[in-house]
């Protein structure tokens, strides 16, 4: 019976990089985290899964700048965009960001 172990494990490896690479594509957060959920149920550690805790990441601060930008508390919206630099969001996200706090 080991045979259909291996061949499971196999499965599952395959299902979860499967899984990251659409995740990482859709730039969506939910499925980003269920993933990476199951790449560390399969018991995956590699590029793949690096990529998508980078966008995962990327993600939510971007989602909690937006968050900062749409409230009138500046030292909140400088330690997103703190944040937001930390998780690699790009200079164009931040400095909109900042526009539309800045417009208020």
């Amino acid at each position: 019976g080991g045979g259909t172990d291996a061949a499971t494990s196999k499965r599952k490896s395959l299902e979860a990089a499967r899984a990251l690479s659409e995740a990482i594509s859709q730039l969506n957060e939910e499925a980003l985290e269920t993933a990476l959920l199951k790449a560390s149920d399969a018991g995956i550690m590699n590029s793949t899964v690096e990529e998508a805790e980078d966008t995962l990441r990327r993600l939510v601060s971007l989602r909690e700048l937006k968050v900062a930008a749409s409230g009138d508390d500046d030292s909140v919206l400088q330690a997103a965009i703190f944040l937001a630099k930390q998780a690699d969001v790009s200079e164009a996200e931040i400095a909109e960001a900042q526009d539309s706090f800045n417009q208020r």
